[in-house]
C-alpha cells in the first residue's frame, strides 16, 4: 500500500481490505461491493474507489462484469511468505501478572510490525504433560507460523520446536535446544539470594511456590545454605520449600497460617505477585512487622510492589534486552539464534532486614 498517511475513507478501507487478504480472511474472491459497504459502514462509491487502490497495488485482478473481485494469487502467495502468524502460549499464573501482560503486549506489537496476526492462548503446561496433539490443534486453529512460549515446561518446548520456529522466554530451556531463547539460571539467582539472607542472620528461610513442573524444588534444595543451620530449624530442611497445589486465596491464607505456626520463618521468598499480596495481608492480620519480624523478597517484578508498605524487594528481569533479542529473531527470518543468558537485577527496598534475633 502507499506509504503516505491515509487521509480518505477510501484509502483507509483499502488498507483494511489488504490486511484481511493477508491474514487469509478472503482467499479467492472478495465479498460483493454491497456486502463490503455494509460491513465497513461506507457508501458503494467509497468501496469502488478503495478497490481501485487495492488493484493498483497488485492485490486484485482486473474487474469482471457482475462478479466479485478476484484476489491476485501470485501477490497473495508472495506476501504470505513475508507476513506470518505468531501463537503466544503462557500459563494461568503468568496471566495474573500485569508486568508479564505488558511485556507480551510489547512483543506482540513488535511482531505486528513484521507479521500479520498474534493469537494468545492460556494453557496449563503442567496438566498437558504430553502436549503434541493439543499443541498441533492450537497451531492449526490459528494457522500459526511460529510459537512464542512464556515460561513453558521443557516438554512443551521440545514438542513445539519440532513443529515450528520457536522463541522462548524462560521456563524449561536447555542450552542444547535449537531455538531462540532468553532466560536466567534460577539456581544461581536463588543461591545468591539465600546467601544474602544468611549473611543477614536468616536461618529459617521459607520458599513458597505453586508451579510443579519446572524443577524449582530441586534447585532450591540444591543450595546448601537453604534454609539455614539445621539446629535452628523447626522442621525438616525440605519442609521450608512449600509447594501449594491450588492457586486460590483461601488455600494460600490457610498455608501461611499453618506453616508460620509450624516453621516460624524469619524470611519468605515468593514467586508471584498475588502470593505476595496474600502474605502481606496475613502479616497485617497477625501483627507481623515487615521487615522487623519478617523479611520478604519476590523473585518477580510486581506491578504494585511499590505501593506496598514497605515496598517489596524484588528481582528485575531485563525485559528490554529480551524485546531486542525477539526483534533480532524476527529480522533473521525466525532462524534459531540460540540461548542467551541474562542476570537479574536486585532492587532492594524496605522489605529486607536483619533477622529478628540479631536486633538489639
Amino acid at each position: 500500500m502507499r506509504r503516505e498517511s491515509l487521509k480518505t475513507k477510501a484509502e483507509q478501507l483499502a488498507r483494511m481490505v489488504v490486511e484481511m487478504i493477508q491474514v487469509g480472511e478472503w482467499s479467492e474472491r472478495l465479498p460483493g461491493m454491497d456486502v463490503l459497504a455494509k460491513k465497513y459502514s461506507v457508501n458503494p462509491k467509497t468501496v469502488q474507489r478503495a478497490l481501485e487502490l487495492v488493484e493498483q497495488d497488485g492485490w486484485l485482478l482486473p474487474a469482471e462484469r457482475r462478479k466479485a473481485r478476484k484476489i491476485n494469487p501470485a501477490r497473495r502467495q508472495a506476501k504470505s511468505q513475508e507476513h506470518k502468524s505468531l501463537l503466544v502460549l503462557y500459563s494461568g499464573i503468568d496471566a495474573k501478572d500485569m508486568v508479564v501482560g505488558k511485556v507480551l503486549q510489547q512483543m506482540s506489537d513488535r511482531w505486528m510490525r513484521h507479521g500479520t496476526a498474534v493469537n494468545m492462548e492460556q494453557v496449563d503446561f503442567a496438566y498437558h504433560k504430553e502436549p503434541a496433539s493439543y499443541l498441533r490443534r492450537l497451531v492449526e486453529r490459528h494457522s500459526a507460523d511460529a510459537i512464542l512460549f512464556y515460561n513453558a515446561s521443557r516438554r512443551w518446548i521440545e514438542v513445539g520446536m519440532n513443529m515450528l520456529p520457536v522463541f522462548c522466554c524462560g521456563g524449561g530451556i536447555t542450552d542444547s535446544m535449537k531455538i531462540t531463547s532468553m532466560g536466567f539460571r534460577f539456581s544461581s539467582q536463588i543461591a545468591w539470594l539465600i546467601q544474602k539472607l544468611n549473611s543477614m542472620g536468616h536461618e529459617r528461610i521459607m520458599f513458597s511456590y505453586t508451579d510443579p513442573d519446572r524443577g524449582i524444588r530441586e534447585e532450591v534444595l540444591s543450595v546448601d545454605a537453604f534454609p539455614g543451620k539445621q539446629e535452628n530449624l523447626r522442621g525438616r530442611r525440605a519442609d521450608y520449600c512449600v509447594r501449594v497445589a491450588e492457586d486460590l486465596p483461601d488455600v494460600w491464607s490457610g498455608m501461611w497460617e499453618r506453616e508460620f505456626t509450624r516453621l516460624q520463618p524469619t524470611a519468605v521468598i515468593v514467586m508471584e505477585g498475588h502470593h505476595l499480596l496474600s502474605l502481606y495481608a496475613f502479616c497485617a492480620k497477625r501483627g507481623i512487622r515487615i521487615p522487623q519480624d519478617l523479611s520478604v523478597v519476590s523473585l518477580v517484578e510486581f506491578e504494585g510492589g511499590n505501593w506496598l508498605e514497605p515496598a517489596i524487594t524484588y528481582a528485575q528481569f531485563p525485559y528490554a534486552k529480551m524485546l531486542n533479542y525477539f526483534e533480532k529473531w524476527i529480522r533473521s527470518g525466525l532462524k534459531p539464534l540460540g540461548y542467551r543468558e541474562v542476570s537479574m537485577k536486585w532492587m532492594e527496598t524496605g522489605s529486607l532486614g536483619a533477622a529478628p534475633r540479631q536486633r538489639s
